[in-house]
């Protein structure tokens, strides 16, 4: 992709550290406000009621200058991710392979040849990074038999990340700086919770609590914590060469597993790993599904020290 793209990721990610900090000096204010009142409300005859009220209008003072970068942030983070889409229909539609490319493949397919090892390496060359002819590739590779695949970054990835930088754009967005949790959930237990339907933002009509407003900050940390990873993905300015396999025994296992050592130039447009074709899937599912747990308890645990 063009040289566009990762400066889009970057943008995303000063941008929302510019919101991290708006948020982290609001509830910086909202807490001190907290402590004055306390201070403060010895002088007055019903102490709670006092405090209750300044607690309220620090609250309202709090969300309103949160609220107003959140905005900001949203609307920034809106742009880039439409550029990243653009971007993303571009590679797969109008990046071309060398002029020669396909006749080459066919003379492989034609007669039933199986590239060997420098002869796919070439093949990525004339590729060019183009997507079609990447697949294009893999389809001969596997038509022949060979025992390599070029790897390269997927529809699910790119899809995976979209759905990750979408949900930036929630309008009850949350983030939670390093020692604000509990102010947090303070200033905004109670309010308006959003949730994405069929491509759409709605009002679920249930009151943030507190399990939830911790759970959508650490989702934003989350995905902003990836942004370099995806932009990794994203800009691929490299092509690797020839990547060579050697089986190693799995003594936990007592399988053979493959590993690699690859080596990359520095003159293509798009990330692609020649590697041996293997049938194991990766256990994602499962993966992702103990980090959703791990995510709760740590909020919970969160919530545990202020209730």
């Amino acid at each position: 992709m063009n040289k566009f793209t990762k400066s889009a990721f970057e943008d995303i990610k000063s941008e929302a550290a510019t919101f991290q900090n708006c948020t982290k000096q609001a509830l910086k204010k909202y807490r001190q406000r907290v402590e004055n009142a306390r201070g403060e409300a010895k002088r007055y005859k019903d102490e709670r009621d006092y405090i209750q009220q300044e607690q309220g209008k620090a609250a309202a003072e709090a969300r309103s200058s949160i609220d107003s970068a959140a905005y900001a942030f949203r609307t920034k983070a809106k742009y880039s991710i439409a550029s990243l889409r653009e971007e993303l229909t571009d590679h797969k539609t109008k990046s071309k392979p060398a002029e020669d490319f396909y006749n080459t493949l066919d003379v492989y397919r034609k007669y039933n040849l199986t590239p060997n090892e420098e002869e796919t390496s070439s093949l990525i060359a004339l590729s060019r990074g183009s997507y079609l002819a990447v697949r294009a590739l893999n389809s001969v590779l596997e038509q022949t038999k060979s025992d390599f695949r070029v790897a390269t970054s997927s529809d699910a990835d790119f899809n995976d990340d979209l759905k990750l930088l979408d949900s930036l754009l929630d309008p009850s967005l949350l983030c939670s700086p390093d020692g604000y949790d509990h102010e947090l959930t303070e200033v905004y237990k109670g309010y308006k919770d959003y949730t994405r339907v069929n491509g759409e933002w709605i009002d679920t009509s249930l009151p943030l609590d507190g399990l939830r407003i911790i759970l959508k900050a650490q989702d934003f940390n989350q995905t902003v914590s990836k942004l370099d990873g995806m932009a990794e993905r994203w800009s691929g300015s490299v092509l690797p060469s020839l990547t060579r396999y050697q089986p190693e025994n799995d003594e936990d296992k007592g399988e053979a597993v493959k590993a690699h050592d690859a080596d990359y130039a520095d003159t293509a447009k798009q990330s692609a790993t020649i590697e041996r074709h293997s049938d194991e899937g990766e256990e994602y599912a499962h993966q992702l599904g103990k980090q959703r747990a791990e995510q709760n308890r740590a909020a919970a645990e969160t919530l545990a020290k202020y209730s």
